[in-house]
């Protein structure tokens, strides 16, 4: 897994090769303290539920949106990256109740049957 590359990495060369290797400029900052990994998809985050459990569990996954949205429910912190990195972890463990919706679409004597195409997350399912 690259997450496991990435640490194997830092380990034998440093936090200073990682920077000159993505041409981050240092600056005013300092030394880096810590990296924190992330992995961030367009649309699902919940990969466990594809049968994929994650070998490194330094690495934050998230979707984009839940990604976004928690660096706005953050707000202005001191290390906003380990806040994140704490936020999605917290939510990654965190049962999600779902409900299917199923949809049919009917054309030319034939039936179509989507069981779990849409689905109802959360407070939601309550309703």
């Amino acid at each position: 897994m690259w997450a496991q590359k990435v640490k194997g990495w830092t380990s034998e060369f440093g936090t200073d090769a990682l920077c000159r290797s993505l041409q981050l400029k240092r600056g005013t900052y300092g030394h880096i303290s810590s990296v924190r990994l992330f992995a961030i998809g367009r649309f699902a985050s919940r990969f466990q539920g594809y049968g994929y459990v994650s070998q490194c569990k330094d690495v934050a996954v998230s979707a984009w949106a839940q990604f976004v949205r928690l660096r706005f429910e953050i707000g202005p912190v001191e290390d906003v990256f380990q806040s994140l990195h704490a936020k999605i972890q917290a939510e990654t463990v965190q049962p999600v109740s779902k409900i299917a919706l199923p949809h049919e679409i009917s054309a030319a004597g034939q039936r179509v049957m989507f069981e779990d195409f849409w689905n109802v997350y959360g407070d939601e399912c309550e309703e």
